[in-house]
């Protein structure tokens, strides 16, 4: 993988020392090479991670015939099938890349090349003759792709940083929906950033800009279309195929490929069809826990893994007080505030696996394709619990608030409380409730938000055609998962020059998981049934029985004691600018109960932290831009 970045029009000034400065801010995504090209009022940049054809060939960015020039970043698993076919039909080729691949696909099928490919990319394309910008982000959305318009140019990059330090037209302002969904879900969601005028093109979408102006289009969607006939027998054989394939295909590369492995289903299955593909050598396993972590740990489950699959084991351990050294450096790889503080433990597991490797395999996706969270079990007892007379409801809401502990609980609660279906998807996963942001917002930033509906992605995802569980696991799979899950995964490896590959997520797969009924993915209690029946003959059963865990984080603990003070310093001190847009009386609330065991309040402290930092990081006026 790498990054990537470019311009394309005028900006007033020649576009090359700019993009080598957009380039220079990729550094860390690729230490192998660094290119630059321009011509006339274009330019592209590219940082590389040499992973497929180490040679100079592979040098980005690539060109064709005088007319195309390529930026690539990610990697194609069907490269070498694809290469065969288009030779087939008269292309020739002078390297062994990937890379090369896709021009000549672009070359044979213009704007349809990213429907051939098998891979997570985004890319650009230059065509010189029809001065013409064709920009592709994979179907899921592993790869990101960032861009914003500087007057009439166009600039893009793999990271929001290399668009905003570079100062093309300034730096933007505080979005004000992005800073309305971040308090809502903790991430951007969709298109939108925090930062106003800075958009992400969408999983499965192209984009084009050329003479006829700027188009996005989409060329891949997943459709659930559950085959009720299919027994789940079947169904596990089916998987068990598209796992095993998918595996193999992304273990091709010239370089040493590990994995992580959290001692889940997921990346356990992952690790152990490793195991059967690599069969000369183990498989470099990496886990991580916290010192102390008490449950927090997942160690143990991860040692009994790799002990049973035989692998190349490295364990992890984190202590909190690690933490304060890292969180500018955190903010600075995420860009935008990222309130999953899951962030920090992946960042250091990266750290310690791309001292020995440039690629890993992890289990990302199971729990979004076969119903592997909490509240796919509870979206089934949704519509029962709302037929509880309303009073009733009422008094267990209020049972449950009167304990602090019950933190689930109350989220479950507050959910199943919700009628439409469409915004229950995105309450399940609520940091602050509209009445939440409304206390935490000063009366002008709270004005300024009222407009806007954080549920509205999450309509545009709900189709009353689909059950209630294939409506949720495609919601998800729109929102949940390229927002928060795949975001993090690619800031976290890429800041360490770390390559992730989540083959549970191969597109075809994914196809598949959508063909299998949900009575097959989730039934009562039993979630990501046919998964696990699937992989049942490579893992330990005590593992395949183990109750859904994810990943943990103590900052529950952590903000009652060892980052209660610095936590406090740093949201109330002298020095605060996230109190010009919240409330301080607010913050100490928050602060106070959550200390004192009154309530649980670590996620939206997270939440505050994490803006807070961005906010002195990125050197931003907190202010909201008045569009």
């Amino acid at each position: 993988m790498c990054g990537i970045c470019g311009i394309v029009g005028d900006i007033g000034t020649p576009p090359e020392p700019v993009v080598r400065t957009m380039t220079d801010l990729l550094a860390h995504r690729g230490p192998d090479d660094a290119g630059f090209w321009s011509a006339s009022a274009v330019a592209f940049g590219h940082r590389r991670l040499s992973i497929i054809d180490l040679s100079p060939d592979g040098h980005q960015p690539m060109h064709l015939d005088d007319r195309y020039t390529i930026v690539f970043n990610g990697e194609i698993y069907n490269y070498r099938e694809l290469r065969e076919r288009l030779r087939g039909d008269g292309a020739s080729f002078a390297t062994a890349s990937d890379t090369e691949v896709i021009l000549r696909a672009y070359a044979r099928w213009g704007h349809d090349c990213p429907r051939y490919l098998n891979g997570i990319f985004a890319f650009a394309i230059w065509d010189a003759r029809d001065r013409t910008l064709f920009c592709a982000r994979d179907r899921v959305g592993v790869k990101p792709f960032y861009y914003r318009f500087v007057g009439d140019a166009f600039a893009f990059a793999s990271e929001a940083k290399s668009l905003i330090v570079a100062a093309l037209g300034g730096s933007p302002a505080i979005d004000r929906r992005g800073l309305s969904n971040y308090l809502a879900f903790g991430h951007a969601v969709g298109e939108q950033t925090i930062w106003h005028g800075i958009r992400k093109l969408a999983p499965g979408h192209t984009l084009t800009i050329g003479s006829s102006g700027f188009r996005s289009e989409r060329y891949w969607d997943v459709t659930f279309a559950p085959d009720e006939r299919m027994s789940l027998g079947d169904a596990a054989a089916r998987m068990r195929q598209g796992l095993e394939t998918a595996v193999r295909r992304q273990m091709v590369a010239d370089v040493p490929v590990g994995a992580f492995l959290s001692g889940g289903v997921d990346s356990s299955a992952v690790v152990a069809l490793m195991a059967r593909e690599s069969r000369a050598a183990r498989v470099s396993t990496y886990s991580l826990g916290f010192v102390d972590g008490g449950i927090y740990n997942e160690l143990d489950a991860a040692a009994t893994v790799a002990r049973h699959i035989g692998t190349d084991h490295h364990a992890v351990e984190l202590r909190v007080g690690e933490l304060p050294d890292l969180l500018d450096t955190l903010v600075w790889h995420y860009d935008e505030p990222f309130a999953d503080a899951a962030a920090f433990p992946l960042f250091i597991i990266a750290r310690a696996a791309s001292a020995d490797l440039k690629v890993v395999l992890t289990g990302e996706g199971g729990d979004e394709l076969f119903a592997g969270y909490r509240r796919f079990a509870l979206e089934r007892f949704a519509p029962y619990y709302q037929r509880v007379p309303a009073f009733a409801r009422g008094l267990i809401g209020a049972a449950s608030r009167a304990l602090p502990r019950a933190r689930r609980a109350k989220q479950a609660l507050r959910s199943m409380d919700v009628s439409d279906p469409a915004e229950r998807a995105g309450a399940w996963q609520t940091v602050f409730d509209a009445v939440g942001r409304k206390r935490l917002l000063r009366s002008a930033a709270s004005d300024a938000l009222s407009d806007l509906d954080v549920y509205e992605p999450y309509r545009r995802c709900h189709d009353p055609e689909r059950g209630a569980i294939d409506n949720l696991l495609y919601t998800d799979f729109k929102t949940w998962l390229p927002d928060a899950y795949l975001e993090k995964v690619d800031k976290a490896t890429m800041a360490s020059g770390l390559e992730a590959r989540v083959p549970i997520l191969d597109h075809e797969l994914v196809e598949l998981a959508a063909t299998i009924p949900a009575r097959h993915k989730i039934r009562g209690r039993h979630m990501k049934i046919v998964l696990k029946k699937a992989v049942e003959d490579l893992l330990p059963r005590k593992i395949l029985q183990r109750p859904k865990r994810g990943f943990a984080v103590p900052t529950d603990p952590w903000f009652r004691g060892a980052m209660y003070g610095l936590t406090r310093d740093t949201l109330l001190g002298p020095s605060a600018l996230s109190t010009e847009l919240f409330e301080r009386t607010e913050i100490d609330r928050l602060l106070r109960e959550h200390r004192s065991g009154r309530d649980v309040h670590d996620t939206r402290l997270w939440t505050i932290l994490n803006f807070e930092l961005w906010l002195r990081r990125f050197g931003i006026t907190p202010t909201l831009a008045s569009a």
